[in-house]
């Protein structure tokens, strides 16, 4: 996974009040994401992070040889109403694997 490699990655959650902030991610798991506020592990279920904060959370793990991660990003940025950054992961993909790409495309389009 991206973080057992050692990567920072911080997510922006809406979780506790209108106001999104920014965390940094300890743990993800099926049940949801672990965050560290100052010296405190926060739990937050899967079910509490908006299309926003999942298609954040997207971007921040897709990196641009990792083709599935990139796809998925385009699918919860176009979800989140994020086009640019949608059309931006589609770019890199297609790069990668042109046919999954489209597909991708396709499928976003079709919605």
């Amino acid at each position: 996974s991206v973080l057992s490699g050692g990567a920072k990655i911080e997510v922006w959650v809406s979780n506790w009040g209108p106001k999104r902030e920014r965390y940094k991610l300890q743990k993800a798991t099926d049940i949801g994401l672990v965050v560290q506020q100052g010296e405190s592990l926060l739990p937050v279920p899967w079910n509490k992070l908006s299309i926003a904060d999942r298609a954040d959370l997207a971007k921040g793990v897709a990196k641009e040889d990792d083709v599935e991660a990139l796809l998925i990003s385009a699918v919860m940025q176009h979800l989140a109403g994020k086009t640019a950054d949608a059309e931006l992961a589609l770019s890199l993909a297609t790069v990668k694997n042109p046919e999954a790409a489209k597909k991708a495309r396709d499928a976003i389009a079709g919605q």
